[in-house]
């Protein structure tokens, strides 16, 4: 078992955006609070935010590496279809002890071509449980996630300086999913035998972005007592995407 802190041609993209955007009811387009992102209840491109999670989540683990050294240089290894996904930061660039516990920070900055006509998948936060098949429950990984879930005090995003609002409302958990690491994964786990697993975390799903420069920025904060856990533990993760969209 794993649980770590542990993303068509244009016309008819736009043409499949503007349908999917006319099925929601309109109580819920006026509850989206960020224009710029595709509502969850929209079921962006025919899937909820926990199955596009489950999707990211399985591109993580079957691309070798698809944020080499933290450039972003081979972002687009294994991308397709019409959601291009963003990476996580896997690297603890700080680690400090206090006199009661710890603080981790994780910060990343990446470069990323990608093509015009996609929307943008970004993970804010996000978790995961894995196990060999008939081990866990899916009630029992659910379970575990809800753990770190309920760990996650801060979340902020913004788009080009503009903040998002409201994130812990951009929730999504994945139904059931087998899980395989190739060798080279981001955590260094592969290759392994396929297991269960389910995801979970907070995501937002961003419209097609205009052609040209465009940063995106995310950051999470959990927090563990010495009550929970023996020792007061901190867990920042800050990351910058430095987005170049070309014409197709």
């Amino acid at each position: 078992m794993r649980r770590m802190s542990v993303q068509a041609a244009l016309l008819c993209l736009a043409a499949v955006a503007i349908l999917t955007m006319a099925a929601v009811p309109a109580e819920a387009k006026k509850r989206n609070a960020n224009p710029r992102v595709l509502p969850p209840q929209a079921m962006p491109y025919g899937l909820s935010y926990g199955d596009w999670g489950a999707r990211w989540m399985q591109w993580l683990a079957t691309t070798p590496v698809p944020y080499s050294e933290g450039t972003g240089s081979n972002s687009g290894e294994g991308q397709s279809g019409p959601v291009w996904f963003l990476g996580v930061n896997q690297s603890l660039t700080g680690l400090e002890e206090g006199p009661e516990g710890y603080d981790v920070v994780g910060t990343a900055d990446w470069t990323i071509t990608m093509p015009a006509g996609k929307a943008v998948f970004v993970p804010v936060r996000q978790f995961f449980t894995s196990a060999p098949p008939g081990t866990m429950t899916e009630a029992e990984l659910r379970a575990e996630n809800e753990v770190s879930v309920n760990h996650v005090t801060e979340l902020a995003a913004s788009v080009d300086g503009r903040p998002l609002g409201n994130l812990f409302a951009y929730r999504g958990m994945s139904s059931l999913i087998s899980l395989c690491f190739v060798e080279g994964d981001l955590w260094g786990f592969g290759p392994t035998p396929c297991e269960e697993a389910v995801t979970d975390g907070f995501w937002v799903l961003l419209a097609p972005l205009p052609v040209g420069d465009h940063v995106v920025q995310t950051h999470s904060v959990d927090v563990y007592t010495a009550d929970e856990i023996g020792v007061d533990f901190i867990f920042t993760s800050d990351n910058t995407y430095h987005i170049t969209v070309t014409p197709r």
